[in-house]
């Protein structure tokens, strides 16, 4: 966000920060240095008195990473609690700076870490509102049990006299700040950078909203969509057959489902599944839905990556998907890999180049890489084969099993 030039790894895009992104760095930037200055201004006029003020002041500011962090927990263990599946935690905008697997859960930091956190979870079949109530809820509550605990150490050491007073004023400010944290976040605000609402909106939501009839189809899809990043494939298999069967000129179960059996048994059998039902995709094909389009790229690559091939269908999925959503990282990455089949390697290759550097799942990250090592190899470039190769194991550490499907 700050004005200054970066180098960045080959699979990577120069970060560009949304206006919100900036105005919040500035914002907490501003804050802070202003507190501080007053504090030292009362510390000036007030002595020693001033100083347990500003001891306070920068306990409740500078300990903001750390009720960021807690506040995420406090969805976690919520969530889990009520049944539902935890599986990434994030603290912080910006670019991710370190990632790594606390068995199935991935935590995520980005550039900036004092400007918010997301704790993403699901819940097998549909939520019920107490379950979603009780799994917002849990961030705010972490937050307002930590600060009604320090401020009670606090005050129990905060005594006329007692040489623990610059400790206990250090306590008052993490409690403090725990509070701030617990208020910002329970106020029923709308986001309008495209980040959640606030705790408190989501609760009032959930809380006043309509329930919408049951639609076992998109239920089911949604359910798949689960054990797929639980690595259930034979089991979201079996759910995506029967919500095909409930509608089956709609393409999203179908979608999902030919992602679910490239994962579980493999590009071969994809398209094998492709092949034996041919004319309920190409009856599917005439629609105009959302999901067709990816679909369509599903189809292609189990084309691309069966052995052998079978690059004139993959030709003809590709042009389909390209043409709906023509800047999708899925699209571009497999658009390359044809280019590259056909004899046409450096053009592969910068198409490849260009689907790494968007926003992508690990595990179409770690697989556009390794294309990209590959080609770099049969050119001779082993220093590049070992850095792509380097960025796709690190991605596939952080698959959940799962891409955009």
């Amino acid at each position: 966000m700050l004005p200054r030039l970066r180098w960045v790894c080959g699979a990577c895009k120069g970060y560009e920060p949304a206006d919100a992104d900036r105005k919040l760095l500035r914002g907490w930037i501003a804050n802070y240095l202003l507190l501080t200055l007053i504090g030292l201004w009362i510390l000036a006029a007030n002595g020693p008195g001033g100083g347990y003020l500003l001891i306070m002041q920068q306990a409740a500011t500078l300990s903001g990473v750390a009720g960021i962090w807690l506040h995420e927990i406090g969805h976690a263990l919520a969530a889990g609690a009520v049944g539902m599946k935890v599986w990434k935690l994030r603290v912080g905008r910006g670019p991710p700076k370190a990632a790594w697997r606390l068995g199935d859960v991935i935590v995520e930091i980005g550039r900036y870490p004092f400007l918010g956190g997301l704790a993403y979870f699901d819940q097998l079949e549909r939520a019920s509102r107490w379950r979603s109530a009780v799994a917002v809820a849990g961030g705010p509550a972490m937050n307002l049990l930590l600060a009604i605990t320090v401020f009670g150490v606090a005050a129990a050491m905060l005594t006329p006299g007692s040489d623990q007073d610059w400790v206990g004023a250090g306590l008052a400010g993490l409690g403090l700040g725990q509070l701030l944290q617990f208020a910002i976040n329970i106020w029923p605000s709308k986001s309008v950078d495209g980040h959640p609402d606030s705790d408190g909106r989501q609760l009032w939501t959930l809380l006043t909203a309509r329930r919408s009839e049951r639609d076992p189809y998109l239920e089911a899809c949604f359910d798949s969509r689960i054990l797929n990043n639980l690595g259930r494939f034979r089991e979201a298999r079996a759910v995506l057959e029967r919500a095909w069967a409930l509608r089956p000129q709609e393409p999203l179960a179908l979608n999902l489902l030919l992602h679910v059996i490239s994962a579980d048994d493999g590009p071969d059998a994809c398209l094998d599944f492709v092949r034996r039902h041919r004319a309920a995709l190409d009856a599917v094909v005439a629609g105009d839905f959302e999901s067709l389009p990816f679909m369509q790229v599903n189809i292609a690559d189990a084309a691309l990556r069966a052995n052998p091939p079978d690059l004139d269908l993959a030709e003809t999925f590709t042009d389909l998907a390209c043409e709906a959503v023509p800047d999708s990282p899925a699209m571009l990455g497999t658009r390359g890999l044809l280019l590259a089949r056909r004899g046409d390697p450096e053009a592969g290759r910068a198409l490849l180049l260009q689907a790494v550097r968007e926003p992508n799942e690990p595990g179409d990250q770690a697989q556009f890489c390794d294309l990209i090592a590959q080609l770099a190899q049969a050119a001779g470039n082993a220093t590049e084969a070992r850095a792509f190769d380097d960025i796709a194991r690190r991605a596939r550490r952080l698959s959940t099993g799962s891409g955009p499907a």
